[in-house]
C-alpha cells in the first residue's frame, strides 16, 4: 500500500500500526514512514517567490490550484479568490518565508504551497494559512 488515512483516534499502538502498515515486522533504521497531517481546506494556494543577491526577495504572484474530486490529484490553476482575512494572511505568510529564505542565504526560484482552512477544519481557526511544501524552482 502505497497511501492510507489513518484517523488520530484509531492510533493507539504506534509500533503496531508500523508493522500493520508494512505487512512485515517494521524495523527502525531500515524501514521509513512518511507522516502527512491532513488539514481540511477550503483553498490550495501556491505563490511565486524570487531571491537574487543583495536585493529584497519579490513575490511575483500567487495562484489557486485546482484539483480532481480525489483533493490528490493537480487539475490546472486559476485565479487567487480569497477572502480579504485569508489574503491578508497568505501575503504575510509569504513575505515571513521570503524573508527566512534570505536571512538563510537562499538565492534562486521559490514555489511554496499553502492552504488556507476551512470552516470545519477543527484544529486551525478558518481562513488560516498554513505553508505544506516548498518547492525549489529553475534558477532565475
Amino acid at each position: 500500500r502505497w497511501s492510507k488515512k489513518i484517523k488520530i483516534k484509531e492510533i493507539d499502538n504506534i509500533p503496531k500500526l508500523l508493522d500493520e502498515l508494512s505487512d512485515i515486522e517494521f524495523i527502525e533504521g531500515r524501514d521509513v514512514f512518511v507522516v502527512e497531517a491532513w488539514v481540511k481546506s477550503s483553498k490550495s494556494i501556491c505563490v511565486h517567490i524570487e531571491i537574487q543577491p543583495d536585493k529584497d526577495p519579490i513575490l511575483c504572484g500567487a495562484w489557486e490550484q485546482v484539483f480532481e474530486e480525489d483533493n490528490i490529484s493537480y487539475k490546472g490553476a486559476g485565479p487567487l479568490m480569497l477572502s480579504d482575512t485569508a489574503r491578508d494572511l497568505l501575503l504575510r505568510e509569504a513575505e515571513k518565508l521570503a524573508q527566512a529564505l534570505k536571512s538563510q542565504g537562499a538565492i534562486g526560484s521559490f514555489g511554496p504551497d499553502f492552504v488556507i482552512t476551512s470552516q470545519d477544519e477543527m484544529s486551525f481557526p478558518e481562513d488560516t494559512c498554513l505553508l505544506i511544501e516548498l518547492n525549489a524552482r529553475i534558477p532565475f
